[in-house]
């Protein structure tokens, strides 16, 4: 008997305490079973008693109506034997369970039980056998619900103390012999077998938000289940954690622990605060059963940002973190101070006074809301750029020309206005996009050697110059294109590729352009390409011509377009 029930029974609430436990009972009183007094074994052919199958193991279990099962030992003689017989019960984890056997014997007797999840520690002779087993003789416990127990010559309870099955597998076996005896065929005699499983209270806890938005202020319930129907409920402790503990019960800030008669709890988040997970206990006859597992919200943080001005050229600038929720709080981390100050680490907006040097850096706020730091960073460059912030392409340096070529020129990196372009002698624009430029270049080789040159305005109103060496190359300079373009007629497509594959070659950029030199599109290409796909759909039907650059030339290859 259990200590609960012991505790149960000394209480004016005898009949609650019995409500705390689930139990179910199964008994096997064999004097009233009917099975046969004349057979040598009755368990062979299996038999089923109060619903349960009976089967023999090792050797043979005979019956008698006035003390039962009986189990014949074999003590003397060359080759000792045994009897055992098997009960097919599944005993399941996650309950308790209690065995009580009604037993005769000779004090020299052992009446032996094993709850075991396979019968392979138990060899046999054979389980029809009619008679002693030698393999039973010398069976040992094993597994749960053990029992070995010495019997008496008058009828006794032997009780197997409570037990659990572990993990999460049943054990469907419960083997029982007898061994021991002085007399040759001694037997011990088995009258009732009890089972009884309780299933003890289980709780547990859920919310009904599986997660919040951190700055959410709805409600939420926690609900605590009754796993096993357990009866006699009287309460339920609740544990909201440590105080301050982010929760808000009945408009003020909540309290470590709640009592409520009821299942179910409300609380409400305080906004932007860190929120301690719920547990509870139910109280069931003066005893408290706690949840197995607590009632854990995630939180979702809000999607930060930070506004301000990428460039300060001089003075100050002014960020603010966007997203904030209510109870936030903000850490600026001190930016490099030859870049920049900060007129406060912990506000938003914060003011940025630029610090005398020209750098880049992160500038970047942690964000601690709801109990989660959250760190937003935007990339701020101070004071005017320099030649190194800017790339002029083509990016070979010195550009190689050949005469009445068609070439392009752009300035790319940090932005910026007033572009002016200067060409050599001979050179004509063909097309000015400002940042992009298009030229021809002279039909003969004059000047060999000179500069285009590109004057603009950074963003912070300096005055920069880039420019780029070009040198007049006859030995590139063929009328013969490596390059052949399939298909020819196109409609969609044309894929521009090397006529010998085994030759090395490369493709950097093409142009189309009709044959008065118009540009309808002007791609590029970074790295090492032998073949590109260009797309002409757009154009109207006719000759056009696709101009293609090598890195160091320029190749011009007729095609048709036809729709």
């Amino acid at each position: 008997m259990n200590n609960l029930l012991l505790r149960c029974i000394f209480t004016i609430a005898f009949l609650n305490c019995f409500n705390v436990l689930t139990a179910q009972t199964k008994t096997f009183d064999y004097l009233s079973s009917g099975m046969s007094t004349s057979a040598c074994n009755v368990f062979s052919p299996a038999v089923t008693i109060n619903g349960v199958t009976h089967q023999s193991h090792a050797g043979g279990v005979t019956f008698n109506t006035t003390n039962g099962l009986v189990l014949a030992t074999n003590p003397q003689g060359s080759t000792p034997g045994a009897t055992a017989f098997v009960i097919y019960y599944n005993f399941v984890p996650g309950k308790k369970y209690d065995i009580a056997i009604t037993a005769i014997g000779d004090p020299s007797f052992k009446l032996e039980a094993s709850v075991v999840p396979n019968l392979d520690q138990f060899n046999t002779n054979g389980t029809n056998l009619c008679v002693t087993d030698s393999y039973a003789w010398s069976y040992a416990i094993a597994g749960y619900g053990r029992l070995s127990t010495l019997t008496t010559n008058s009828s006794a309870i032997y009780t197997i103390p409570q037990f659990s099955i572990p993990g999460s597998s049943s054990y469907p076996y419960l083997i029982i012999w007898a061994q021991g005896g002085q007399l040759q065929l001694s037997s011990l005699t088995i009258s009732k077998i009890t089972i009884t499983e309780t299933i003890a209270p289980a709780f547990t806890i859920a919310a009904s938000l599986a997660s919040l938005n951190c700055g959410s202020t709805t409600p939420t319930t926690f609900t605590v289940s009754n796993s096993n129907n357990t009866q006699g409920v009287t309460g339920y402790n609740w544990n909201i954690g440590t105080t301050p503990n982010g929760w808000i019960y009945n408009g003020s800030a909540a309290p470590a622990s709640i009592i409520t008669s009821t299942n179910t709890l409300t609380l409400t988040p305080d906004c932007g605060k860190a929120l301690s997970n719920i547990s509870a206990s139910a109280s069931v006859a003066g005893q408290n059963y706690p949840t197995t597992n607590s009632g854990i919200i995630s939180i979702n943080q809000p999607a930060y940002s930070i506004s301000g001005n990428s460039l300060l050229c001089s003075g100050n600038g002014t960020y603010t973190v966007n997203g904030l929720v209510c109870n936030s709080s903000v850490a600026w981390v001190a930016p490099p101070s030859n870049l920049g100050s900060l007129n406060s680490l912990t506000a938003s907006p914060a003011t940025l006074t630029y610090g005398g040097s020209i750098g880049n850096f992160n500038l970047t706020a942690n964000i601690t809301s709801c109990g989660i730091k959250t760190p937003v960073a935007i990339p701020v460059h101070t004071g005017a750029y320099t030649n190194s912030d800017y790339v002029l392409s083509p990016p070979n340096n010195p550009v190689n020309w050949c005469p009445n070529q068609t070439m392009s020129f752009g300035i790319s990196g940090a932005g910026g206005t007033n572009y002016n372009w200067s060409l050599p002698s001979g050179w004509v624009s063909t097309y000015n996009g400002g940042s992009y430029i298009v030229v021809r270049t002279p039909p003969g080789s004059n000047p060999p050697t000179s500069n285009i040159v590109v004057n603009f305005t950074d963003p912070c109103g300096t005055p920069l110059s880039i420019s780029k060496f070009l040198v007049y190359n006859s030995s590139i300079c063929s009328t013969v294109s490596p390059y052949n373009i399939t298909p020819n007629p196109a409609t969609s497509y044309i894929t521009i590729g090397l006529v010998n594959p085994q030759v090395y070659g490369n493709i950097n950029a093409v142009q189309i352009t009709d044959l008065s030199g118009t540009i309808y599109s002007n791609l590029q290409w970074p790295g090492t390409n032998q073949q590109v796909q260009v797309p002409v759909y757009f154009l109207q039907n006719g000759n056009y011509i696709a101009r293609i650059y090598s890195g160091t030339q320029w190749y011009s290859n007729q095609f048709i377009v036809q729709h």
